[in-house]
């Protein structure tokens, strides 16, 4: 994260972050500051070593407590957690719609790719998907592009592309040697153009400065469609260009909180230096002050006891602890109310306090994490509008190409399709019986009764499929009975034998 100024220096450590988030270009630095503090390990050390470069004095944090990982977290395990397709369950009156996009996904890789997406929303705000065609390959799949690399973007009224510019490092093998460069693309739907270059010099270098393009298409013969082949995805939208991340706004609390641990971990620990001064209270006959005794671990002045080193002080020295003299425990819940502070604006922290509580029942959990499932339902919105759309430019693309059967146009909505409703916290399967068992009684229908404990259609359709074969094998095995009885019935009846006078006759003898 380089800095190249003060006023650098200025936008990164004393200005309002959000600040600079809305105003200041480029925005490279802060995603990069951002990722910092998901990864946290030397989080410090790399911005105060860019501050000790521009002559800056700082004061030495430590990241102790940062909780930006576990609220990144929280959306990787539960905005598409699962195997595909079940994670993402696709929804379309369009019957050939779902195994097309099942394609397009196993081409991307996205059962893996798609939990890197929640976590670059929960780190960045941003997710870029980027639709590809390669020219020599018979496929098309989606790419997920980190959003340090998109360095400028127009959209329209709907939020769809009409000029982008990406800045993507890559590295390529020649004379067996690594060699590191940009490939820079600019796209812009007004002349129908792709150019591509690619350099060394900055991202930041104008167009201007590149040179001539390595190569340049037209949009139309390229993809053979008139769109720019990526999607934005905002984990929250604030009106802005670029998205707002999980912590972004709590940059400024995380910073006091790891200062407050710092200092105490320092006081107590003493900076890894010595904990006792050894003090004399002796004076000389003329009333000047004696210097302290010497220790010399060499001598006698030190002992060994039970494992532990103990002073042998001479007459009217004592040693003193340097640690401060302050109830410890009364700082600790200064930054423990400064953690719940946190956890107002990172309702996230929440789910992974639970265990903490102890058990819990479904409706208690939905409460404890309402504020959290409102956000991941928002971000889930958001991710998911984008995934249909770059879905929907996916298939237009393979079907100009002839890889997949034609399902219909964009334009008539015959590529409309939706994710089913699920749960962020799964209720326990005994509280959604229970549930059903509730409604039922009260005389509600079963499938209404399913519906409203949570059950999807694929699930309901199961149970009744389950129904109907399990009445099946009861009416079978009723009618087995049956035959068997009656035949029971008929051997009795013939071991009987049959009567030789009829019923009320009179016998003579």
């Amino acid at each position: 994260m380089p800095l190249r100024s003060r006023t650098d220096l200025s936008i990164h450590m004393l200005k309002s972050w959000v600040t600079y988030y809305e105003h200041e270009k480029p925005v490279r630095e802060l995603y990069d500051l951002l990722k910092a503090y998901y990864l946290n390990n030397g989080l410090y050390d790399a911005l105060y070593n860019a501050l000790y470069s521009v002559g800056a004095q700082t004061q030495d944090l430590r990241p102790l407590r940062n909780p930006a990982y576990r609220a990144v977290e929280f959306y990787a395990a539960k905005l598409w957690p699962g195997q595909l397709p079940e994670a993402l369950n696709i929804v379309s009156e369009n019957k050939g719609l779902p195994d097309t996009v099942h394609q397009i996904w196993l081409w991307s890789n996205w059962v893996q790719m798609k939990q890197r997406a929640a976590r670059w929303a929960g780190i960045y705000g941003d997710v870029f998907i980027k639709v590809e065609k390669p020219p020599d390959k018979d496929r098309v799949y989606l790419a997920l592009i980190e959003p340090q690399h998109v360095t400028d973007f127009v959209v329209d009224e709907r939020g769809y592309m009409t000029w982008l510019r990406l800045d993507i490092p890559q590295v390529r093998r020649k004379d067996n040697v690594n060699q590191a460069f940009i490939r820079t693309e600019i796209y812009d739907k007004a002349t129908d153009s792709l150019r591509i270059w690619e350099h060394t010099q900055s991202p930041e270098t104008g167009e201007s400065g590149l040179g001539d393009p390595k190569e340049q298409y037209a949009l139309t013969e390229r993809l053979r469609n008139d769109f720019i082949p990526v999607v934005q995805a905002k984990l929250r939208d604030i009106g802005e260009d670029r998205g707002l991340g999980a912590y972004t706004q709590s940059i400024d609390k995380i910073d006091e909180a790891n200062r407050i641990g710092t200092r105490l971990h320092q006081m107590l620990w003493r900076y890894n230096k010595p904990v006792w001064a050894l003090r004399a209270n002796q004076v000389s006959p003329d009333g000047r002050p004696i210097p302290a005794p010497r220790i010399d671990k060499n001598s006698d002045s030190e002992i060994e006891m039970g494992g532990d080193q103990v002073f042998r002080l001479p007459g009217n020295s004592q040693l003193d602890p340097l640690i401060p003299n302050i109830s410890w425990q009364d700082a600790l819940l200064v930054l423990q109310d400064h953690m719940s502070e946190l956890e107002h604006d990172l309702p996230e922290l929440a789910y992974w306090r639970m265990r903490e509580i102890g058990e819990l029942s479904g409706r208690a959990v939905q409460l404890l994490l309402g504020d959290a499932i409102d956000k991941l339902l928002e971000a889930r919105a958001n991710l998911e509008a984008a995934l249909i759309r770059a879905d929907q430019m996916a298939i237009s693309i393979g079907q100009e190409f002839e890889l997949f059967d034609n399902l219909g146009d964009y334009d008539k909505g015959a590529l409309d399709h939706t994710f089913e409703a699920r749960e962020v916290i799964p209720t326990p399967e005994s509280e959604r019986a229970q549930t059903v068992s509730q409604y039922t009684g009260a005389g509600v229908a079963k499938q209404s009764a399913l519906q409203r404990a949570g059950w999807t259609e694929d699930q309901i359709a199961e149970e009744k499929r389950l129904a109907a074969e399990e009445e099946k094998e009861r009416q079978r095995a009723f009618e087995q009975n049956m035959l068997e009885s009656q035949r029971r019935f008929g051997q009795e009846g013939e071991a009987d034998g049959p009567s030789n006078a009829p019923t009320g006759e009179r016998v003579e003898g």
